[in-house]
C-alpha cells in the first residue's frame, strides 16, 4: 500500500512539471541573499536560508508562523546531509520556486548536502556552507541592500518603521531584523525572549553603536533582532549604512536607515537626487564618466587607458516611503556601503547601477541621448535606458567631447513621453589619488588608507572584486569630502570583498575613486520630467589585488 501510495505521488509530480530541481548555487542567507561563495555567504546554523529551484512546493505559498514547528509543510521537507549525518530543516515558507528553511542548530560546520521532497519526490543535491553565525539583515525591497527592515522605538510600547519619512534620531533606539546569529536549543519550539551569546559589533554610517540586545525574535521563526543606539556621531541622511559583524570577523550586508534631527526630515545634500525618490512622480538620470584606469595586476601586459561613458535613465511612478537607488542613493560623506552581486560589474560600477526602479515604469526621450555631437542610442531591451561610450583610447575612438575644465551640451530631440530638452554642465574635471600607479594591493584584515591633493566636491570612493570560479562580485562604496584629501575604507567594508586568486584571470579587482567637482551636479528641465538630475564625476581606476 506505502509503495503504491509513492507511485501515486511520483506520477502525480511528473504530470504536473517532474520532480524538484535545486538550482546550482541557489541556496542563499534569506535575509541578505548574498551569493554563494564571498566571504559572508555561509548559512549560521538556526538561521533561516533560501533555496531556489523548480517544482520545489505547491504553486502558491504556504508558511508556517506558529510555534511548535513541524518538520513538514505542504507536502515540503528539507533534508540537509554531512557524511553519514541527515538532520531535518524546518521549512517555513515553500512555494513552486523557492522554499525557505532554518538550518539545523545540531547541523556540523563546513560544507552540507542540501535536498528537498515534495510529495514524496526528492530533488537532486546541492551544497552550501555552514558557519556558527553569519548575519543577514533584512532590507525593505527583498534583495538585501537599501532601505532596511528597522524600527525606531518611539516608547516602550510603540514602534515604527524607520523609512525615507520615518527618520530616526540621534541617540534613539532602533531595532534590525535579520537571520543569522546563531544556533538554539530547539528549533521547532519558540524561543522565548533571550540573549544568544553571539558577539555582535553594530555600524551605523561608520560609527560603532551601542548594543542593547541580540536574540531570537520570540514569535518569528529563524528571525533574529539587533538593538542598538544610534550614535550620537552619526552621520544624517536618509541613507545611513548599516552593517552587523558577528564574532569580530564576519560582516554583514548593509541595508541603510533614515536619520534626521529632531522633527526634520532626511536630506542628502551631495546627493540632491535622493531626496525626490520617495515623493514619486517623473525622474530623469543622467551619468557622464571619464574612467582612466591603469591595469597591471592580473594581467600578462600593463595598460593604461581613458573611456568615456553616459547613462540615462527616465522613468516614473508612486511616492515610496523605501526607494532606493543606487546610482543617486550614496551614503553620507564619511560612510560606506557594501554590495554583493552575482556576476561582474567591470570598471563602469557606477553606471551600471543606472536602471529603472523597482516598480517604475520607463518613459521615451526619443531614439538618444547626445553630448555634443556624440549620440547614445536608446536600449533596445528597455524603454528610458540610454547607455554607451563617448570615446575612449582602448577603443581607439578620440575623447574629443569630455575635456576637463570645459562645459559640454546634453540634449534630447524628445519622445513618446519626454519633451525635447537641452542643458549645460561642466565635463569631469581632471582627478587622481596619491600613488595610483603604485597600487598593487589592498588587504581586506586593515583600514585602507587613501590620499589625494585636497579639492572642492564630493569623492566616491569604491572598490569591488570578481570572483570567477564563483561568479560573484563583492564591492564598496563610500562618500568622502574632497576638501579632506583622503578617507580611510573601514575594515567592516573590506570584509566582503572576496580575495583575489593567485591564477591570472580567475579574479578582477579595482579600486577606483571619482570627484564630483563643483559644477559636476546640475538640476535639468525637460517636458515631461518632475525632476531631473545630472552627474559628471572623473574615475581614477586602478587594478589591485585584495589579500
Amino acid at each position: 500500500m506505502k509503495s503504491s501510495m509513492v507511485c501515486v505521488f511520483a506520477l502525480a509530480a511528473v504530470q504536473l512539471g517532474g520532480a524538484p530541481l535545486l538550482y546550482y548555487r541557489g541556496i542563499v542567507n534569506a535575509a541578505s541573499n548574498v551569493p554563494p561563495g564571498l566571504p559572508n555567504a555561509a548559512i549560521a546554523r538556526g538561521s533561516l536560508f533560501s533555496i531556489s529551484g523548480k517544482d520545489l512546493g505547491p504553486a502558491s505559498e504556504v508558511r508556517q508562523l506558529k510555534f511548535p514547528l513541524e518538520a513538514a509543510l505542504a507536502g515540503v521537507t528539507v533534508e540537509v546531509r554531512q557524511g553519514e549525518t541527515r538532520l531535518a530543516a524546518i521549512p517555513v515558507a515553500v512555494k513552486a520556486t523557492r522554499v525557505v528553511a532554518i538550518m539545523p542548530s545540531q547541523v556540523p560546520l563546513g560544507k552540507v548536502s542540501v535536498q528537498v521532497t515534495y510529495n514524496g519526490v526528492s530533488s537532486n543535491y546541492t551544497g552550501t556552507l555552514v558557519a556558527e553565525a553569519s548575519f543577514g539583515i533584512f532590507s525593505a525591497n527583498g534583495i538585501g541592500a537599501g532601505p532596511g527592515y528597522v524600527q525606531n522605538v518611539n516608547s516602550k510600547d510603540e514602534r515604527t518603521r524607520n523609512s525615507l519619512k520615518n527618520p530616526a534620531k540621534r541617540e534613539q533606539a532602533v531595532v534590525v531584523w535579520g537571520t543569522g546569529l546563531g544556533a538554539v536549543a530547539d528549533d521547532l519550539a519558540a524561543p522565548g525572549k533571550a540573549e544568544l551569546a553571539t558577539p555582535v559589533e553594530v555600524f551605523a554610517g561608520g560609527k560603532t553603536a551601542a548594543t542593547i540586545f541580540k536574540g531570537r525574535h520570540p514569535s518569528r521563526p529563524g528571525v533574529d533582532v539587533v538593538i542598538f543606539r544610534v550614535p550620537k556621531e552619526a552621520p544624517l541622511g536618509c541613507y545611513v549604512p548599516v552593517q552587523v559583524r558577528v564574532n569580530g570577523a564576519v560582516s554583514s550586508n548593509a541595508v541603510t536607515i533614515a536619520i534626521a534631527e529632531e522633527g526634520a526630515g532626511c536630506a542628502d545634500e551631495h546627493s540632491p537626487a535622493s531626496k525626490v525618490l520617495a515623493e514619486g512622480g517623473s525622474l530623469g538620470l543622467i551619468l557622464m564618466g571619464r574612467y582612466k584606469t591603469t591595469e597591471d595586476v592580473d594581467s600578462a601586459t600593463a595598460k593604461s587607458f581613458v573611456d568615456d561613458r553616459l547613462a540615462a535613465s527616465f522613468d516614473q511612478g508612486g511616492e515610496n516611503a523605501y526607494a532606493f537607488h543606487p546610482a543617486v542613493s550614496l551614503p553620507p560623506l564619511g560612510s560606506c556601503t557594501v554590495y554583493a552581486r552575482t556576476g561582474g560589474v567591470g570598471t563602469a560600477v557606477a553606471l551600471s547601477f543606472v536602471g529603472l526602479l523597482p516598480g517604475r515604469s520607463g518613459l521615451d526621450a526619443g531614439p538618444a541621448v547626445s553630448v555634443e555631437d556624440v549620440a547614445i542610442a536608446r536600449s533596445t531591451k528597455s524603454t528610458g535606458l540610454y547607455a554607451g561610450s563617448l570615446g575612449g583610447t582602448r577603443a581607439g575612438a578620440p575623447l574629443k567631447v569630455l575635456a576637463s575644465g570645459k562645459s559640454v551640451s546634453v540634449a534630447a530631440s524628445g519622445g513618446g513621453e519626454i519633451g525635447a530638452f537641452r542643458f549645460e554642465i561642466a565635463a569631469p574635471a581632471d582627478f587622481d589619488f596619491d600613488d595610483r600607479a603604485r597600487v598593487r594591493g589592498a588587504s581586506r584584515a586593515q583600514a585602507l588608507e587613501l590620499t589625494w591633493g585636497a579639492r572642492e566636491g564630493t569623492v566616491v570612493v569604491a572598490g569591488f572584486n570578481f570572483d570567477k570560479p564563483n561568479n560573484a562580485t563583492g564591492m564598496f562604496v563610500c562618500s568622502a569630502a574632497g576638501s579632506g584629501g583622503g578617507f580611510r575604507v573601514p575594515t567592516e567594508a573590506l570584509e566582503v570583498i572576496p580575495q583575489s586568486r593567485k591564477a591570472i584571470g580567475a579574479s578582477t579587482g579595482y579600486l577606483m575613486l571619482g570627484l564630483i567637482a563643483p559644477g559636476g551636479q546640475v538640476e535639468f528641465q525637460a517636458p515631461g520630467v518632475e525632476h531631473g538630475y545630472a552627474t559628471s564625476i572623473s574615475w581614477a581606476v586602478k587594478s589591485v589585488y585584495f589579500q
